[in-house]
């Protein structure tokens, strides 16, 4: 186990949800997004208690478990506020994490970059303001899930679980292995693990951050730990202890515009991502096989090798002119058949199902999106003037994408489109047997506000 920070609960990893402590087996996913309805309190919690039940060891929790089919439960304000969370309780989450409880809607235009077809307006069903209150995912082998999936649709009420949304990986170009995405990359290079613990991740380029980047109630790689709640009582402290946000975004992908921008030149695939398309860093510093893999930016302070605009370089920021980590899991699976698999449907929709999770959303997942990606990072040597040539949110302003011999190309355009973006929150196992039970909580609603 890891030891908490001084000024935080006891550590109890075994309380903290699987999905942010280690990879989910097999290649599907199928989120649930559950709408707001009628239902009363007692009703939802009914509900809640049914999914803990049915779903058994697939709600896992801890480092130590590791189910066939792993199940995870985001849960939104919304649906913290229709189970009657006490309000000071849902004080502590207006102080420390607004943008948690203003919602992705709110947050989509300033802090995301989501205009134009990507504005909200223009979302899915399930993805408006007070539309969803609670996300059930499932990540495992084809078979697994469909059974578990088989076996909630008998025990639950259809309303209460609409059609989910599916994602699965795949090879990529002529069955080269590994998860790809529909641009024509290997996915799953670098994995975000706590650590000290054993993740049983197999990326090949790991990044390292301390539990506090993850998990609530620890300090972070930047030494705060603003779920510390030092002057609640114990209670308090542990229900928000190991627990973690987290967001589903919807992401199409333009793929078709995408390669005729690429045009088949593979090198400037490869330096919009930041990485060659099978996931290798560009022009490795020596022959060690090792760092094939290993993006080290601080050998690479002129963006000779890596350009400083690249998709990688900005996300990763790490040891760059950004100056600070902020570390972003990613569990996201695309959706959709590639292109280049044998008959696929050139029509369809394809894109992501992004699925991200950090303990803080305003500093890591909205300043990668808003900051990084959606504008030139302050601080940034890009000598361009472009926003993320993967997933920038482009406008026809003459913007210009410099590559690392020094050549300028513009015409870049949003090659991918938002189709939805949910914030959630994910309970700890402590917090979730407290928000089915909520005997203890009953008192607390006669507690003042926020010490």
């Amino acid at each position: 186990m890891i030891a908490a920070a001084p000024d935080g609960p006891v550590a109890n990893l075994d309380q903290a949800p699987q999905i942010v402590l280690q990879p989910p087996p097999g290649d599907t996913v199928r989120h649930w997004l559950m709408p707001l309805d009628a239902m009363d309190p007692a009703q939802r919690r009914n509900h809640l208690r049914a999914l803990r039940d049915i779903l058994g060891s697939s709600l896992a929790f801890g480092p130590h478990e590791h189910p066939a089919v792993l199940a995870s439960l985001g849960i939104g304000f919304d649906g913290l506020q229709a189970l009657r969370l006490p309000l000071p309780l849902q004080q502590v989450f207006r102080r420390q994490a607004p943008a948690f409880v203003q919602g992705a809607v709110l947050r989509s235009a300033g802090q995301l970059g989501d205009t134009g077809p990507s504005a909200a307006s223009h979302w899915d069903a399930g993805f408006g303001q007070g539309k969803t209150v609670w996300c059930l995912s499932l990540h495992g082998r084809h078979d697994g899930v469909q059974l578990l999936k088989e076996k909630l649709e008998k025990y639950l009420p259809k309303e209460f679980l609409p059609q989910p949304l599916t994602a699965t990986h795949f090879n990529g170009p002529q069955g080269a292995p590994g998860h790809w995405v529909h641009f024509g990359y290997r996915d799953g290079i670098t994995d975000v693990r706590i650590r000290g613990v054993n993740s049983r991740s197999s990326a090949p380029d790991p990044i390292d951050c301390e539990p506090g980047s993850l998990l609530l109630g620890h300090r972070s790689d930047l030494g705060d730990n603003p779920f510390a709640l030092a002057a609640w009582p114990d209670l308090v402290r542990r229900f928000f202890a190991n627990s973690s946000f987290g967001v589903l975004r919807k992401i199409q992908q333009e793929v078709d515009g995408f390669e005729a921008f690429v045009g088949g030149r593979e090198d400037l695939r490869a330096e919009l991502c930041g990485r060659n398309p099978d996931g290798t860093v560009l022009h490795p510093v020596t022959g060690d096989s090792a760092n094939r893999w290993r993006l080290d930016l601080k050998q690479d302070p002129q963006g000779q090798r890596c350009p400083f605009g690249s998709h990688v370089r900005r996300m990763r920021g790490a040891g760059d002119a950004h100056g600070l980590d902020r570390p972003l899991l990613r569990r996201s699976v695309p959706y959709g058949e590639p292109l280049w698999q044998p008959d696929s449907d050139k029509e369809q929709e394809r894109g992501l199902l992004g699925h991200f999770f950090c303990s803080n959303l305003e500093t890591q997942f909205e300043h990668l999106l808003g900051q990084w990606a959606d504008r030139v990072p302050l601080g940034s040597q890009d000598p361009g003037n472009a926003k993320d040539p993967l997933c920038g949110n482009h406008e026809p302003d003459g913007s210009t994408w410099v590559r690392a011999n020094g050549t300028a190309l513009s015409g870049l355009k949003p090659w991918t489109v938002t189709r939805g973006t949910l914030y959630l929150w994910y309970p700890s196992r402590f917090a979730i047997q407290q928000l089915i039970d909520d005997a203890e909580f009953k008192a607390i609603d006669n507690w003042p506000l926020a010490p």
